[in-house]
C-alpha cells in the first residue's frame, strides 16, 4: 500500500461531519486572521503590492525583489514573522480538513468503485507545494537584501502550481456537491415510484 492509497483510506475513515466541523473552525480562525490582519498589514508596508501567495498567475524574478525592496524591513519581519508561520499552521489545517470534505463528498455522491475518489488525495499535493512557496519566500524574506533571481523564479513558479491546484480542489468540490445532489434526487424518484406501485397495488 503506497502514501496516497493510505492517505486516501484514512480520508474516507475520518469523513465525518463532526470531524469536519471540528477542523473547519481553527481553519476558519487562522484564515479570517489572515486575511483581516496580517495581510492588510504587509500591504500598507508593501504600498498596496500584492503579496506572493496571492498573485494567481505566479511573478518573474524582479516583481519579486520589487515587492521585497517596497515592504522595507517592517514589512519583511511582518512577512516573515508574523505571515509564514501562520500560513504554515493553515496548510496544516487544510490539508486534512479539504480531503474530508472531499472524501465527504464522493462518498454521497458517487459509487465506491468510482475514480473520483482518487483524487482525494489533492488537497496533498496542494499543501506540498504550498509549503514549499512558503519556504521558498521566507528565506527570500531572511536573506534580504541579498536577493537570488533562481529561488524567485522557482518560488514563484510553485505559486502557480499552488494557484491551479486550488482551482482544481474548488471544482472537485463542485463536482461532488453536484454528484450528491444528482444522487438525493435520484433516490427521491425511486422512492416516490415505489411508495407509488404499492399504492396502486
Amino acid at each position: 500500500m503506497n502514501i496516497f492509497t493510505k492517505f486516501q483510506e484514512l480520508s474516507e475513515r475520518y469523513s465525518t461531519g463532526r470531524n469536519i466541523i471540528l477542523l473547519f473552525i481553527p481553519w476558519l480562525i487562522v484564515g479570517l486572521t489572515l486575511l483581516l490582519y496580517v495581510i492588510p498589514e504587509i500591504r500598507s508596508c508593501s504600498n498596496g503590492l500584492e503579496i506572493f501567495d496571492l498573485r494567481s498567475n505566479g511573478y518573474s524574478a524582479e516583481e519579486a525583489k520589487v515587492l521585497l525592496e517596497s515592504l522595507g524591513e517592517e514589512g519583511r519581519n511582518v512577512y516573515l514573522y508574523k505571515y509564514v508561520p501562520l500560513d504554515m499552521a493553515f496548510i496544516l489545517i487544510y490539508l486534512p480538513l479539504w480531503s474530508l470534505i472531499l472524501a465527504f463528498l464522493f462518498k454521497k455522491g458517487f459509487k465506491p468503485e468510482s475514480r473520483i475518489h482518487y483524487f482525494v488525495v489533492i488537497p496533498l499535493f496542494l499543501a506540498l507545494f504550498d509549503f514549499l512557496e512558503n519556504t521558498g519566500v521566507a528565506i527570500m524574506l531572511s536573506i534580504f537584501p541579498s536577493f537570488s533571481s533562481s529561488l524567485a523564479g522557482l518560488a514563484g513558479i510553485l505559486t502557480v502550481i499552488k494557484n491551479y491546484l486550488a482551482t482544481f480542489f474548488y471544482v472537485l468540490v463542485l463536482i461532488g456537491i453536484i454528484g450528491w445532489i444528482i444522487k438525493r434526487v435520484r433516490v427521491h424518484k425511486a422512492n416516490n415510484r415505489i411508495s407509488t406501485s404499492h399504492k396502486g397495488g
